[in-house]
């Protein structure tokens, strides 16, 4: 069964959307539009004028890893929304990382236990993802990164930063973004060590079923079924669809499962609601508070978004 055409109901509203990054992934990764097509190329050309995109890469004084607005969480989401390659202002944000990952690395990170690295990986496979978006798959710092990510690759194709002895086996949370990376600098580069790398870690994800445990075949936990935007660290079935189909693995009949779920959640009006959200809006008081505006939970442009781009990736499989 096809899901996605470009005259499918919530298409045409992600195609009306104000956020130009909108627009354009929605061309290129729901309708298969090439980059060169002019509504491709005029949507990626007005990227800096959409209300999300314009907050995340306005200035900031907050320490690189605030929450949210910290330069590592916009030039995140700025890499999922697909900055365009040289965006001054987010290679500004690039390097503000790199400089703060180096620092980290200058004081011993990350520590190895039990012969295992116990690596927040999630930093530095973000980072390679917005290096490859941003156009600097080549550049050496990149190619550290990479080599990084596959060095501190965990026996069962994960990473960890459970600094716990007995801990042995990898965290969801810290392996998408390294997968995203990877897979990502592989495209770029041709790296065939990026490449298997970036491999075992979707089986991690695939003998999981993405949230199965492999033991006992029970749900690992509920919260994974809930659908979010934007995820930050956190881990759910449509953030690892979606970072499966944008790494070249889906289809695969082990996904089958969790593309179901993501089918099944679609409203009667063809969209896809945020079951909740991690953040608050700009301006509030407390804690969590975001540089951008994401817009209503239901429906939601992203979320949606992304459930077309995963069944579009995952049609074979369904």
């Amino acid at each position: 069964m096809r899901h996605t055409s470009r005259d499918d109901p919530a298409t045409v509203w992600l195609l009306a959307s104000n956020e130009p990054a909108i627009r354009r992934l929605t061309l290129t990764e729901v309708l298969g539009a090439s980059p060169d097509e002019p509504d491709v190329v005029s949507a990626r050309r007005e990227f800096a004028s959409g209300p999300i995109a314009a907050a995340l890469l306005g200035d900031s004084t907050d320490h690189v890893y605030h929450k949210w607005r910290g330069a590592f969480w916009r030039l995140t989401a700025l890499a999922e929304l697909g900055v365009p390659s040289g965006e001054h202002r987010a290679l500004g944000l690039l390097d503000e990382v790199l400089a703060w990952l180096q620092a980290l690395e200058r004081r011993g990170y990350p520590p190895v236990v039990a012969g295992l690295h116990r690596a927040h990986a999630c930093w530095h496979g973000n980072a390679l993802s917005a290096a490859v978006e941003l156009g600097r798959a080549r550049d050496p710092m990149a190619t550290d990164l990479a080599r990084r990510l596959v060095e501190w690759q965990w026996p069962d194709g994960g990473w960890n930063c459970d600094r716990r002895p007995g801990a042995r086996t990898s965290s969801v949370h810290e392996s998408l973004g390294p997968l995203l990376g990877l897979a990502g600098y592989h495209r770029a580069t041709g790296d065939a060590a990026s490449s298997r790398a970036a491999q075992r870690a979707a089986e991690f994800f695939f003998e999981r079923r993405l949230f199965r445990s492999r033991r006992t075949g029970e749900v690992i936990h509920p919260a994974w079924l809930r659908f979010r935007q934007p995820t930050y660290y956190h881990y759910d079935v449509l953030q690892a669809l979606w970072v499966l189909s944008r790494a070249g693995c889906l289809p695969d009949p082990r996904a089958a499962e969790a593309v179901q779920l993501v089918v099944a959640r679609r409203r009667r009006d063809g969209r896809w609601d945020a079951n909740g959200r991690w953040w608050r809006p700009p301006g509030a008081q407390g804690s969590s508070v975001e540089a951008a505006d994401w817009g209503q939970s239901r429906p939601s442009q992203m979320v949606t978004l992304k459930a077309l781009a995963v069944l579009r990736g995952a049609e074979e499989a369904t």
